[in-house]
């Protein structure tokens, strides 16, 4: 499931908007599922900088209390992690430790926290100049159900009135031979 770009209309944009308005999109895939997919980057700008992550269930409902969270990436520091309201939303602020330039990329990471999750490795604000508001991207996680794994290979039928017979006859060679002391 591809990720959708959507400007602050709400316009749908693609992958060269994105980066050319936010820097690097980079998105993690661990690889497991069931996994809450990054399905959509929704464009967002203000003074108040409050970075909103949408939880959704497979159909595209909200999902409440789920846990996300908001941290450095590739250094250690602390997690921001908040729960989602009655509408799936959660709402994290976004301070200036937040902040970076294009074209370089946001060196932050949010992603459904307790649960295999595709990760948003370019969390943050794009730095627009000196007393002007800043702009980020709001993700959309949607849960993505286990995928039919392949046909398991059919083990063993039960054994026929025949078969058992045949079996228990071999077993009673095999206890016959081991009285004589032989192998069997």
């Amino acid at each position: 499931m591809p990720v959708r770009f959507y400007d602050e209309n709400g316009s749908e944009r693609d992958l060269s908007w994105a980066e050319d308005m936010y820097g690097t999109q980079a998105i993690h895939d661990p690889g497991v599922l069931p996994v809450f997919a990054l399905t959509a980057l929704h464009a967002a700008s203000g003074e108040e900088k409050v970075l909103t992550i949408t939880v959704e269930d497979e159909s595209g409902r909200p999902l409440p209390r789920v846990v996300v969270g908001l941290g450095p990436r590739d250094v250690g520091g602390q997690v921001q992690k908040v729960t989602t309201d009655g509408g799936g939303r959660a709402r994290l602020a976004l301070d200036d430790a937040h902040r970076y330039n294009v074209p370089g990329q946001g060196h932050y990471a949010c992603a459904v926290v307790e649960a295999a999750s595709h990760v948003h490795n370019s969390a943050g604000w794009v730095n627009l100049g000196r007393n002007k508001p800043g702009r980020w991207l709001n993700p959309v996680f949607r849960h993505r159900p286990a995928e039919p794994g392949p046909t398991p290979t059919p083990g063993p039928t039960t054994p026929t009135d025949e078969r058992w017979a045949e079996l228990l006859a071999r077993l009673d060679r095999i206890i016959e031979l081991l009285q004589q002391g032989r192998p069997g």
